[in-house]
């Protein structure tokens, strides 16, 4: 999970990026046990978004926007410390 975390912060928003999120976002809501285990580089690959920001009209765009969101809440409940993710990154998830 966190080799494709990496691969996806490195492509430039399109098409290309929208569908890889799309197939990262089903394996995670499918399997909610790795929220747990890769939340902070999930919420960096999120980030990774360059037009983006809490509105998430950049992942909205593409279709992504509550699945995203859907991961976040699953990271939340979990307990995760929010602290640990830069607040550059806390601040375009919007947490």
């Amino acid at each position: 999970m966190g080799g494709w975390c990496a691969a996806l912060r490195g492509l430039r928003d399109g098409e290309e990026k929208a569908d890889a999120f799309k197939g990262l976002l089903r394996v995670v809501l499918a399997n909610p046990a790795i929220v747990q285990t890769h939340f902070k580089s999930l919420c960096e690959c999120f980030a990774s978004w360059q037009r983006d920001g809490p509105d998430r009209e950049g992942w909205d765009a593409w279709g992504l926007g509550p699945e995203m969101q859907q991961v976040v809440t699953l990271g939340v409940q979990s307990g995760f410390d929010l602290n640990v993710l830069p607040p550059s990154v806390r601040g375009k998830l919007g947490i």
